[in-house]
């Protein structure tokens, strides 16, 4: 069982993972520091996205325990933990509307209402995204687009500026570099790289994105290697 300490984000302590009848991972003891970034390697099937999706409650068949800041994921609210673990999807949907009105919408959420005072209305909120999007390598008159201009690599950057604005503890990046040409991958992992300081969880079979990634967490034969 991995040691827990103040730096400690997760401490996962699986006997199995499972899908349906089939076993995909056992014995697996992990942990996750502040500021980490993982990425997560295997073959297809292999378990790496129902590794990924128990750290956000998205998958629950598992036999063990995950502790976020040593309590129980199993003992905080869905809304709650997804609100500081927050995944950003292989192909993200964007809403129909300019690239503003996308990046405003999640503040309609009930988890985002608390002290909201229509945040998103403020210059210091427009300053913010400013920033994330020059980070992501957009201008700011982007906001203007429709997001039914915007080429795939841009559909991308504006769904991690989207989860960026919450400044999440962690990120879960499953495969988002997949659909991506490589120097808009490069550019994204450079980003995350240098400029993110939480921590990030990521599967991609991306090279860049291996060279950069400090830990690795390689999957084969339902074992977790570090």
């Amino acid at each position: 069982m991995p040691h827990q300490d103040s730096k400690s984000v997760f401490d996962i302590s699986l006997q199995r993972l499972f899908y349906q009848d089939r076993t995909l991972l056992e014995g697996v003891y992990l942990q996750v520091t502040a500021g980490d970034k993982i990425l997560i390697n295997g073959k297809t099937g292999s378990g790496k996205t129902s590794l990924l999706h128990c750290l956000n409650l998205m998958n629950p068949l598992y036999e063990g325990e995950i502790r976020y800041h040593s309590k129980d994921i199993r003992q905080i609210s869905p809304e709650h933990l997804r609100r500081q673990v927050m995944e950003v999807m292989q192909e993200p949907w964007l809403d129909g509307g300019s690239v503003l009105e996308v990046l405003q919408e999640p503040w309609s959420y009930r988890i985002h209402q608390q002290g909201r005072q229509e945040i998103y209305q403020t210059a210091g909120w427009r300053k913010r995204i400013t920033e994330l999007l020059e980070m992501m390598g957009l201008a700011e008159p982007i906001l203007r687009a429709s997001t039914s201009e915007l080429s795939g690599g841009e559909k991308q950057r504006i769904a991690f500026v989207r989860v960026m604005q919450f400044d999440p503890q962690v990120m879960l990046l499953d495969e988002v570099s997949s659909a991506l040409d490589q120097s808009t991958s490069e550019v994204i992992a450079q980003c995350l790289h240098q400029n993110w300081q939480n921590t990030i969880i990521a599967i991609s079979h991306d090279p860049v994105w291996k060279n950069l990634w400090q830990h690795r967490w390689d999957i084969s034969d339902q074992k977790v290697k570090t």
